[in-house]
């Protein structure tokens, strides 16, 4: 039974194993389908993922992003992945005499501090974050100041 006296039926089964399969989360299933995380536990809990929805969804953004920056202004922009794949910054680019490295994300729980300690003197450093379809540029500045003892 799922929620309120709800049966599983066959096809929300074979539904809820289909997005589990894609990586979807238990949230995302239990948002799609209406059934109880318990029962996603219980049913989905042995199903392997065969494809993250999530790294799909992470490749979609980033290809997104150069037309993002090219809408906002930026120039001269630079896929720094097809270089070089790196954990911290996804694009370079220049806007008002200004470079930028960029990190293009899905993640709102995005740890900036580990960001922050990436950066790289001469540039300006920016998060590019994509949340249910709308971007948004975080700045990171930061000011280091020696501690006194």
């Amino acid at each position: 039974m799922v929620g309120m006296n709800r049966k599983i039926t066959e096809s929300k089964m074979n539904r809820m194993i289909e997005l589990r399969k894609k990586g979807y989360t238990y949230r995302q299933i239990m948002d799609d389908t209406g059934v109880s995380k318990s029962s996603c536990i219980q049913y989905l809990q042995n199903i392997r993922v065969e494809k993250s929805a999530i790294e799909i969804e992470w490749r979609k953004a980033e290809e997104e992003a150069y037309n993002i920056l090219t809408k906002n202004g930026f120039s001269h922009i630079v896929n720094l992945n097809e270089i070089c794949p790196s954990p911290y910054w996804d694009y370079y680019a220049e806007k008002e005499s200004k470079r930028f490295l960029i990190d293009v994300t899905i993640n709102q729980g995005k740890n900036l501090i580990n960001k922050a300690l990436q950066r790289i003197g001469g540039y300006e450093h920016i998060v590019l974050l994509k949340v249910k379809g709308d971007w948004k540029f975080i700045e990171i500045n930061v000011e280091e100041r020696p501690a006194k003892f």
